[in-house]
């Protein structure tokens, strides 16, 4: 039986982990990948500047740019990080390559190491790493620096999948929070009117679909200490199915799951399928 704290069960969904998941996918699927390109066109801004005003793109390791404004993790460009460090554990930037050849690379100078594994501005980067670009290089605004940090401790909170914390009050802050941030990033009025649009959709229509899932045995959530799992369990007859009632999350990002491997002899139109497909949020 569910804890009155994460809410009454109906079909292996609590309240809680429904508003969860709807937050999950309105944060993952619908704010991140539309506020991406924004993000990116807005640190190439500053990226470009910099390599005329600091040579950036040249520099030597002694004559870095240590600050912008706070401390660069050269650390993550260059495979800098591969080097033998001193005793102490400390990097040695003596041996550091610290020109920063893309705009890219300048984006990683700015998170944490482990968050600074993607190569363009797709998937790989993921709302932390959005957020975090958001919050701390200096072109952007202090409203949105403020905004951002609002939807980072809800997409924390979010990724640590503590279901009791995700109760009412909590769902509607986190889509406000959302909403925020749309509003001060000064996106074009046609894009910013459409993401709040979706957000709005997904605020108030998204907990009825995932009852219709969990209602029909699409949808359940299982939980260790280490990852959340959602699981799908319904027999589908066609690829149809598949797609419309399967999304994935995976290393921190949520995405529509538009394919399956599968044998090309099987005929998944004509054929009963079971699909078997687990879902997990990484615990970071």
């Amino acid at each position: 039986m569910a804890s009155a704290s994460s809410g009454s069960s109906h079909h292996g969904l609590t309240e809680n982990q429904k508003r969860w998941l709807v937050a999950g996918i309105a944060l993952n699927k619908i704010l991140m990948p539309q506020i991406r390109p924004y993000v990116e066109q807005g640190i190439k801004t500053e990226y470009n500047n910099l390599k005329t005003s600091h040579n950036i793109d040249g520099q030597s390791t002694s004559g870095r740019l240590k600050k912008w404004p706070q401390p660069l993790k050269y650390e993550n460009i260059n495979g800098n990080d591969g080097h033998p460090k001193l005793s102490g554990g400390k990097y040695d930037y003596s041996l550091f390559d610290c020109r920063v050849a893309s705009h890219v690379d300048f984006a990683r100078l700015y998170v944490e190491n482990y968050m600074a594994k993607f190569n363009a501005f797709d998937d790989h980067c993921d709302a932390s790493a959005v957020v975090s670009l958001l919050g701390r290089v200096p072109v952007f605004s202090a409203a949105v620096k403020t905004a951002a940090g609002d939807v980072r401790m809800a997409r924390n909170d979010w990724a640590h999948c503590v279901f009791s914390k995700w109760d009412q009050v909590k769902f509607l802050q986190s889509f406000t929070e959302m909403e925020q941030l749309v509003k001060v990033m000064a996106l074009p009025i046609a894009d910013e009117g459409k993401l709040l649009g979706d957000l709005k959709d997904w605020e108030t229509k998204g907990n009825s679909v995932l009852f219709i899932l969990a209602r029909n045995g699409i949808l359940a959530i299982k939980k260790n200490s280490h990852r959340c799992y959602i699981i799908y369990t319904q027999r589908m007859y066609n690829l149809c199915d598949v797609i419309q009632y399967s999304f994935l999350i995976t290393y921190r990002s949520m995405f529509l799951f538009d394919d399956l491997k599968r044998p090309n002899t099987m005929n998944i139109n004509c054929i009963p399928i079971t699909a078997y497909i687990i879902l997990c949020v990484s615990k970071s």
